[in-house]
């Protein structure tokens, strides 16, 4: 018997993805790279060779989708609820 709904995998483990990004975080900095425009290359454009393969960084990402990433960090920004905005200049 066949099914035609889409089966839809996301490991939705925060912990798990906070300390995979952790890894990512590190492996980018060890490096010598800016990890916040390195990760952000990779959000917008889903482009895994802004993720190096230092300590198996773009392994680890391969696991999830950046627009689940994004969901969960913005999602855990909002709900932490103790907002600081930097300004954009």
């Amino acid at each position: 018997m066949t099914s035609d709904k889409t089966m839809v995998y996301f490991n939705s483990d925060k912990q798990d993805l906070k300390e995979d990004l952790t890894l990512v975080w590190d492996a980018i900095d060890e490096l010598g790279y800016n990890s916040v425009n390195q990760l952000i290359g990779y959000l917008l454009s889903g482009d895994l060779t802004f993720i190096p393969h230092h300590k198996n960084a773009r392994q680890v990402l391969k696991d999830y989708q950046p627009d689940d990433i994004l969901e969960v960090l913005v999602k855990n920004y909002l709900q932490k609820g103790d907002h600081q905005w930097e300004n954009i200049n």
